[in-house]
């Protein structure tokens, strides 16, 4: 009330560019991590203020409440906790990243990523977390790119290590047991939702990464008949995006244990 001779107009990206209050390098940088048509995106850079895509599987709303528990549980432990796995996601091109997600309990504690990674770097790096970890477990992706690494590490610590396989087939059901899965990738993402929705009570953390955040809340997904659910394929996203979802593949394949443990499913 009192201000209804105010003209209220939306400041467009472009105006602001013109005006010198946004530099263009962030916004294309600000593109290039989170995807032209992410929620995120239209909320941070063009000032939309969109809600989430109704076909997007995970909310940004959801993985926001995620960072947040993050920085609380950060001020608390300092991120000084034992970890219980390391996830790697394998790069399958040269412009990809190789990225390590450790977590611990419902929190993915850090990330580390790598370029141009070889065969025996990584598998060095997996067999050195799981010899100065005794207690913990690995999981690596092997679609898609060559399986020496996994092999490396498989032949030191053949209990500690699993291979995740997206394409491979699966009977888990989502949460209402209407809903199968075309293949294991759609419903490790699905069961990611499924953790990350606030009326659950998981209270899952994750790091503060723009990465993570475009790429968990990228992916669209479609309901194939026969009641399964199909996540975007890569390659469909890598054409939106123009990148790999590295950071977001990671994290559900970090919280597959934990899925199997608390939603009863099998474990790949």
């Amino acid at each position: 009330p009192g201000y209804e001779d105010w003209d209220v107009r939306h400041i467009t990206l472009s105006e602001c560019i013109r005006a010198k209050r946004i530099p263009p390098e962030w916004a294309d940088q600000r593109k290039r991590q989170w995807g032209a048509g992410s929620a995120r995106y239209k909320n941070r850079v063009l000032g939309e203020f969109a809600a989430s895509e109704e076909d997007a599987i995970i909310p940004l709303e959801w993985v926001e409440r995620a960072i947040e528990r993050w920085q609380e549980w950060n001020d608390v432990t300092g991120g000084l906790v034992p970890i219980e796995r390391l996830t790697v996601d394998v790069a399958r091109s040269g412009m990809d990243k190789i990225v390590y997600a450790y977590r611990a309990g419902y929190v993915i504690a850090r990330f580390e990523e790598f370029q141009k990674e070889t065969t025996m770097q990584t598998a060095s790096r997996a067999s050195a977390f799981l010899s100065g970890n005794p207690n913990s477990i690995c999981v690596m992706d092997v679609i898609g790119v060559c399986p020496g690494r996994y092999d490396k590490v498989m032949e030191e610590y053949p209990e500690r290590i699993y291979a995740f396989n997206s394409s491979k087939a699966t009977d888990v059901k989502d949460k209402s047991n209407e809903f199968g899965f075309t293949n294991m990738r759609s419903a490790a993402w699905w069961k990611m939702r499924e953790l990350l929705d606030p009326d659950n009570h998981f209270d899952v953390c994750l790091p503060d990464n723009d990465e993570m955040t475009g790429d968990l809340t990228t992916p669209k997904y479609i309901e194939r008949s026969g009641g399964k659910i199909q996540v975007e394929p890569k390659d469909a996203i890598r054409l939106r995006i123009q990148r790999s979802t590295n950071y977001g593949d990671s994290v559900i394949m970090s919280f597959w244990e934990i899925l199997e443990q608390d939603m009863g499913m099998e474990w790949a």
